[in-house]
C-alpha cells in the first residue's frame, strides 16, 4: 500500500504536552506515551509535541533524549499553560499534512 493510500485509511494523533520543571515526572509520560504509540494501527501516526515553558531544570533535555526523532522538543517563555498548547497545536498543525477531518490533537 502506497503512502497516500496508508493516509487517507488512518487518522494523525499529535500528542501536544506542557511542560514546565517537570524533570522528575516527564520521563514517565513519555514513556506512557512512547508506549501507547507503538500499540496505534498501521493505518494510523502520531507524533509527540513537548512545550518546555520556562523551566529553570532539565526537562528540555531529558524530552529531547527521550524523544530522539519521534518528537519535537519546542522552548517558550510564554508563561501560560493556554499559550503554551496554543503553541504546540500550531507547529503540529503547521508541519502536517494529513487532511484536518482525520486529526486528533490530544
Amino acid at each position: 500500500m502506497t503512502e497516500s493510500a496508508r493516509r487517507a485509511l488512518g487518522w494523525h494523533v499529535s500528542v501536544l504536552i506542557p511542560a514546565r520543571d517537570e524533570e522528575r515526572l516527564l520521563p514517565r509520560c513519555l514513556r506512557s506515551v512512547l508506549g501507547a504509540v507503538s500499540m496505534l494501527d498501521e493505518f494510523t501516526t502520531a507524533d509527540i509535541i513537548v512545550v518546555v515553558d520556562s523551566s529553570t531544570d532539565r526537562t528540555a533535555q531529558l524530552a529531547t533524549g527521550i524523544l530522539g526523532k519521534r518528537g519535537a522538543v519546542l522552548l517558550t517563555t510564554a508563561g501560560a499553560a493556554g499559550t503554551v498548547r496554543a503553541v504546540a497545536a500550531n507547529y503540529a498543525l503547521s508541519r502536517n499534512r494529513q487532511r484536518r477531518g482525520k486529526w486528533w490533537l490530544a
